[in-house]
């Protein structure tokens, strides 16, 4: 009974690591690995197999497959833990408590820009924060519109309430220092 327990306890630690490590080396390694000794336990067995012909297949069949249950499983375990078990934060637009945008390109720009922020490790408070600066902003670019048009400035010579020509996302580094790895214990960036 103890051996079993043990293939279960090495295969479903061989399988996690396997599952959570990012490189195909690893996965080369351990099915290697697992044919050698497979190739090992099977010319014993052949060997031994005038003295006890039945249990022996029986012990080595029960053994393959817990090693085989337990490899599925521990990789299935590894993945979910290399991937974050599936769960991606949930995205919140920076307007969501304020007034948003008013044209689409600045909704996707702060889009965009929110998304490099949280990369660079800035939370949704201080994104929010800083869209509220934007907010304050654009209603005095507004004002200042207002005056241009009654004070007769032409058209073309208008102040803009947002330049799509430089958009916000294009003035951040892509610098992702604060970027969580996708990658498990066992690899090796």
């Amino acid at each position: 009974m103890t051996i079993f327990i043990g293939y279960v306890a090495l295969s479903l630690s061989i399988g996690f690591l396997v599952g959570a490590s990012n490189s195909p080396v690893v996965g080369a390694f351990i099915t290697a690995f697992f044919g050698l000794v497979g190739t090992i336990i099977g010319a014993q067995y052949l060997f031994e197999r005038k003295h006890s012909e039945t249990k022996g297949l029986n012990h080595i069949g029960a053994g393959l497959i817990l090693v085989s249950l337990g490899l599925v499983s521990g990789a299935l375990i590894g993945e979910g833990y290399r991937n974050d078990w599936g769960s991606s934060p949930k995205k919140i637009l920076p307007w969501a408590n304020s007034e948003p945008p008013s044209i689409t390109a600045e909704a996707l720009d702060w889009i965009a820009t929110s998304e490099k922020l949280q990369a660079l490790g800035y939370s949704y408070k201080d994104i929010n924060a800083i869209y509220q600066i934007r907010v304050t902003e654009r209603e005095m670019l507004e004002k200042t519109l207002d005056m241009e048009a009654s004070s007769g400035v032409d058209e073309y010579s208008r102040t803009t309430i947002y330049e799509s020509g430089t958009p916000f996302n294009s003035l951040l580094s892509i610098q992702e220092t604060g970027k969580k790895s996708s990658r498990g214990p066992a690899s090796v960036q």
